[in-house]
């Protein structure tokens, strides 16, 4: 059941710009992903969250529509970087927390890790995981636990269980 108030008397501006006043200090940033269903399911969550900016990473195209209505209120905070280096080059003052599930990593379990302020929370390709590139420049790493026989979780659901570990860890709504 929804909590959202009937916006019908409203135009699209002016729900985006209330929006925009309680957005949260937290970006998400995807890095080439090839599976369109999963980037627009994680602007949805990004969405739910109102998180500050959706950084697309050497994305090329997803399915708009897996986003549902949400991406109407959130196309003006979707950011498109052609390479990892611009991406990098953007993210210049922000601290970047990489997500990925890699053997000799040094990497912080979710469940006691303390948020920088204002991060940019960075999960990579479903294939590839998360660039070196990126993990060099990150401020920390972070890893979400599994019990099951999968080697990762899907790249929505892990957006979805770190965007809402940084908001019961920081809200201030």
């Amino acid at each position: 059941m929804s909590n959202a108030p009937d916006l019908s008397g409203f135009t699209r501006d002016e729900i985006c710009d209330a929006l925009d006043e309680v957005r949260q200090p937290v970006s998400i940033a995807i890095y080439g992903s090839k599976n369109e269903f999963n980037i627009g399911g994680m602007i949805r969550t990004a969405h739910n969250f109102l998180v500050r900016d959706i950084h697309l990473v050497d994305v090329e195209w997803f399915y708009e529509k897996g986003a549902l209505s949400t991406l109407k209120y959130e196309k003006r905070h979707l950011k498109r970087w052609s390479t990892l280096d611009s991406f990098i080059h953007g993210m210049k003052g922000r601290n970047l927390v990489s997500f990925e599930r890699r053997e000799h990593l040094d990497c912080y379990d979710i469940r006691s890790y303390r948020y920088p302020d204002n991060p940019v929370l960075f999960f990579g390709s479903e294939k590839t995981g998360v660039p070196d590139q990126i993990l060099d420049a990150s401020h920390s790493i972070v890893t979400i636990p599994m019990l099951g026989l999968n080697n990762d979780h899907n790249v929505t659901v892990s957006s979805g269980i770190a965007l809402y570990d940084w908001y019961q860890k920081n809200s201030r709504a």
